[in-house]
């Protein structure tokens, strides 16, 4: 696992939530969308990325839907619903 703050961290994150279901920009684009001449401007494709902030608060709705929804995908411990771990 990447830092969370890192933008390694934030695309692996966004990866995640994506290959969940949840209904964001395919983070990958973000490559796509990379091109020599926006590089030595300095301007990235920030749309495809999201804070990390940002993301806490979609991976903690996440895990609060799953808990209103059960699944074999959630483990309840110690009055918490986490996801199971891979």
């Amino acid at each position: 696992m990447f830092s969370r703050q890192s933008l390694e961290g934030r695309l692996q994150r966004g990866l995640i939530l994506y290959d969940e279901g949840l209904r964001i920009p395919e983070p990958m684009e973000f490559f796509e969308e990379i091109t020599r001449h926006k590089l030595l401007q300095g301007v990235l494709p920030s749309e495809y990325i999201y804070s990390p902030r940002q993301l806490d608060a979609l991976m903690m709705a996440y895990v609060s839907w799953m808990a209103g929804n059960p699944s074999e995908k959630l483990v309840s411990r110690d009055n918490l619903s986490l996801p199971v771990p891979e």
